[in-house]
């Protein structure tokens, strides 16, 4: 009912809902003592899931599950490219996750390496 009528003229709400970024939604209802029921609509451009401790992983080539489970805790896909397209191009990749950001460190191939922080929480 939100998309087809908000009651708002300008339409804020469906441009909002029809972004190509939101790519994950969410829906919850539950009962409310003077309202009967209440629901909640979360959109969102992307999922990250929470590792419950720091962890450093390192990878070069292939992506190990324990390298996959880091790059699917990072909230940021600026931040996740950086990884990713350092992997394809056959640059050695290190995340140090911590409970509140991570750091990105790639190695070039002449052994130089450069370094990008990313702080959240």
């Amino acid at each position: 009912m939100l998309l087809m009528g908000d009651g708002d003229a300008t339409r804020r709400n469906r441009t909002f809902l029809l972004r190509e970024d939101l790519k994950v939604a969410g829906v919850g209802l539950a009962d409310h003592a003077k309202l009967e029921s209440v629901g909640v609509l979360t959109l969102v451009s992307m999922f990250a899931i929470n590792l419950p401790e720091a962890v450093t992983v390192e990878c070069q080539g292939d992506v190990s599950p324990a390298f996959q489970d880091v790059l699917d805790a990072i909230p940021s896909e600026q931040a996740r490219d950086i990884a990713t397209d350092a992997l394809v191009k056959g640059k050695k990749v290190m995340l140090d996750y911590e409970l509140t950001g991570v750091s990105i460190t790639v190695t070039e191939r002449d052994g130089s390496k450069h370094v990008s922080r990313l702080k959240w929480g």
